[in-house]
């Protein structure tokens, strides 16, 4: 019992490692099908997308390992963040994976809270949606479900920065990013 309590971690795998599963731990209800996580913060995003949601989740950083794992398996969708120093990244990466499932939903990750330039991104990149930082957590998870429905039911990709902000709205009102628009921006990934 006591060797549980003094094992050590195991350490996390490098940046650029090959997928990771977060299998949803809700059972029975658990999407069959998982969410492709891209990129920076891929691992914990997935994780607590998997443990929050009936959502699984795969998780992947480099776009080598994604052209490795964009094989023709099922996904329900797919979020992107560059790594901090290789801006575009997220942009290349929603590239490739819509051009092997190009009706499948997209969420763009930012590093700016910016929702304007953020949305101004997302439509350079053709992405469903944004996942922006500072979003609430129960927020968050109630805006993939609505991103990934419009997608299903065939919506088109918003065009506008307002069409992004209104879909932000709508699932996200209360999220603190929104509290930080008027502050100067930092670059955007």
């Amino acid at each position: 019992m006591f060797s549980k309590l003094f094992r050590r971690a195991t350490p996390s795998p490098p940046p650029g490692h090959a997928a990771q599963d977060f299998p949803s731990p809700h059972g029975a209800h658990a999407l069959p099908t998982p969410l492709l996580v891209y990129g920076r913060f891929a691992d914990s995003t997935a994780k607590f997308i998997a443990e929050g949601s009936s959502i699984s989740c795969v998780a992947v950083e480099g776009l080598t390992y994604l052209a490795d794992i964009l094989d023709g398996r099922p996904f329900i969708g797919f979020r992107a963040m560059s790594q901090q120093d290789s801006p575009g990244e997220a942009g290349r990466a929603i590239a490739m994976y819509h051009a092997r499932y190009p009706t499948s939903m997209a969420l763009y990750s930012p590093w700016s809270y910016n929702v304007e330039r953020a949305a101004q991104r997302a439509i350079e990149y053709g992405a469903q949606g944004i996942l922006m930082p500072g979003i609430n957590g129960a927020e968050m998870l109630k805006y993939i479900i609505h991103i990934g429905q419009r997608t299903d039911s065939g919506a088109p990709i918003p065009t506008t920065v307002e069409e992004h902000e209104e879909l932000l709205w709508e699932c996200a009102s209360t999220s603190p990013f929104w509290q930080l628009q008027a502050y100067p921006d930092k670059p955007c990934y």
